[in-house]
């Protein structure tokens, strides 16, 4: 349990140039938004903490606070837009992303 949700983990280890960095993640699937820390998504649930191990160093994320409104959201349907490929696509979202990180 994390801040009242009950949280499943999920391990990895991602070996980058020779060096592994172990992942550690607690989700929550009663969330199902595929939200994380940094680049870390796509889980089936939002993830309340993430740990980044290495041989250097150990992160530690943690969802402090999560506030849900009780107001409707109010979602635009754009009737414009452009059809891209998926090879297009995921180019678009890794310069959404890296822009994201910049800020």
């Amino acid at each position: 349990m994390i801040n009242n949700f009950l949280c499943f983990k999920a391990n990895a280890e991602i070996n980058k140039n020779n060096k592994v960095t172990k992942l550690e993640a607690w989700y929550c699937p009663q969330i199902p938004l595929p939200f994380g820390p940094m680049e870390y998504t796509d889980l089936p649930g939002i993830i309340c903490n993430l740990k980044i191990i290495s041989d250097k160093y150990t992160v530690d994320f943690n969802l402090i606070k999560l506030k849900f409104s009780k107001k409707p959201i109010k979602i635009k349907i754009f009737e414009k837009g452009k059809t891209v490929t998926q090879k297009e696509f995921e180019k678009i979202g890794v310069q959404i992303m890296s822009n994201l990180k910049n800020q």
